[in-house]
């Protein structure tokens, strides 16, 4: 909370008393959110979200960060026809992340600098989602990576990626298949098992910042290589995704 110099007699140096005060270990967030939206198929709809968050600063007496967030939502409408209100959608998601400020598993060849700014990152996530005679739709997801600084470099990694997603189609959504049968080729089952890249470059002069980011993730690279597999030829997800941003601040 303060750093105080005191100077010693006759001589050109000093020492210093550092105060500090512990932060707590634990922090609690609630918020709730409201919502208002129209479309063709539901009609007018109000949307009603709580979130809730844990984050532990000290897990494991480790300096590992915690941290637990959990979404519970509904949205309400009204049938025109018959004054019958209804509930149209029904949201959860719980999703937890440890931060470890280390390289797991140790990597002490990694220059100091970067070695000093590295992360070690796991996040896992689930949600279910139910939409009133449209569809429900229940995804799982894990990961594990890296995060790290190098000069004004930000790099991110993550490999393992593994996600799935489980869709069940209801009456009305099939009954708009029936008429645009190529929407029914966004909504499928699908394995991503995926290896990610991310960088970030800062920079500019004055009062200009540039910044610089590109992003490409690969899925089926490895898993694909598993023949006569009846899961995976059926689910898993081939793609190479990339996407770049440049943006200049004035």
């Amino acid at each position: 909370t303060s750093i105080e110099p005191v100077p010693r007699k006759d001589l050109d140096t000093a020492d210093f008393i550092i105060r500090l005060t512990p932060a707590r270990k634990y922090s609690f967030v609630a918020n709730l959110e409201g919502s208002r939206n129209n479309n063709t198929v539901s009609g007018n709809l109000f949307g009603i979200a709580v979130n809730v968050g844990l984050q532990n600063r000290n897990f494991a007496r480790a300096a590992n960060l915690s941290s637990t967030n959990i979404r519970f939502g509904v949205e309400t409408g009204r049938d025109t026809a018959t004054d019958i209100k209804f509930i149209q959608t029904r949201q959860l998601s719980i999703n937890h992340t440890f931060l470890f400020p280390r390289s797991i598993p140790r990597m002490n060849w990694l220059p100091e600098k970067i070695r000093n700014s590295f992360r070690t990152v796991l996040a896992f996530n689930a949600s279910l989602i139910e939409r009133r005679q449209l569809y429900n739709l229940n995804t799982i997801n894990g990961s594990s990576g890296y995060e790290f600084v190098w000069g004004k470099k930000s790099i991110t990694l993550r490999f393992p990626n593994i996600e799935y997603s489980s869709f069940n189609s209801l009456p009305l959504l099939d009954s708009i298949f029936v008429k645009n049968p190529s929407l029914e080729n966004i909504f499928a089952n699908g394995f991503i098992s995926s290896m990610m890249g991310g960088l970030q470059v800062k920079g500019g002069r004055n009062k200009h910042i540039n910044t610089f980011n590109f992003n490409v993730e690969v899925s089926g690279l490895l898993s694909g290589l598993i023949k006569k597999n009846d899961f995976l030829d059926t689910n898993l997800f081939r793609f190479i995704k990339v996407d770049a941003e440049f943006a200049r601040k004035i």
